[in-house]
């Protein structure tokens, strides 16, 4: 009898231990996940400027990018005339990419993750300014981000406004922890020159963007 009631002492010490184990790791597996949501969608962003870019320098016409803060979307697309960027029409225009959580499963591959927010820099007021090749570029707000701004990648590998006017700019892209709140360890910057034809994510390190 002794025995037995040493063995479930000994088991319920066991499950205890397991159970504080497993309450500890769950914000560490919970925060892992929301920095891979936010650095997934930053890459896309990022990638999407490029595409724009090496799309607009093969097929020798403007394609556009898109914004859509209130959606937390980008597209890139082709306009039919290539004249046309004022507004997405899909009648008028052919997507190359679009990077939304609307989509269901499936009809993407490279799935925009749930949760991220475009354009929501009041995080990271007070912090340093980006690098100097975007150094004119403030991550703090996110003017081009309202619903339907286009950006163009022209043939010459540049990113313009419609008036053909080169733009350095940046946004965030950030996944909020639990409550609602935005961290600047899970915020990203993807920036751009459109002089050169660059872009770049930047995470916040310590005291500087890298």
């Amino acid at each position: 009898m002794r025995h037995r009631g040493t063995t479930l002492v000994e088991l319920l010490t066991v499950v205890a231990v397991v159970g504080m184990v497993a309450t500890m790791a769950v914000p560490n597996l919970t925060g892992g996940r929301d920095r891979r949501a936010a650095n997934s969608a930053a890459r896309q962003s990022m990638m999407a400027f490029r595409l724009a870019r090496s799309e607009a320098i093969r097929r020798q016409k403007n394609v556009g990018i898109q914004f859509d803060m209130e959606r937390n979307e980008i597209r890139v697309f082709i306009a039919r005339d290539a004249r046309d960027f004022s507004m997405f029409n899909p009648r008028f225009h052919t997507t190359l990419r679009m990077l939304t959580s609307q989509l269901r499963r499936g009809e993407d591959k490279r799935d925009w993750p749930k949760g991220i927010y475009i354009g929501d820099g009041s995080v990271i007021d007070g912090l340093a300014a980006l690098p100097e090749a975007y150094a004119g570029a403030t991550p703090k707000s996110c003017s081009f981000c309202t619903q339907g701004f286009v950006i163009m990648a022209t043939p010459r590998g540049r990113f313009t406004d419609l008036t053909g006017r080169p733009m350095i700019g940046s946004f965030t892209v950030a996944r909020r922890a639990g409550g609602g709140h935005q961290r600047p360890w899970l915020t990203r910057v993807v920036a751009f020159n459109g002089m050169t034809g660059s872009s770049r994510l930047y995470t916040w390190r310590g005291d500087s963007w890298r």
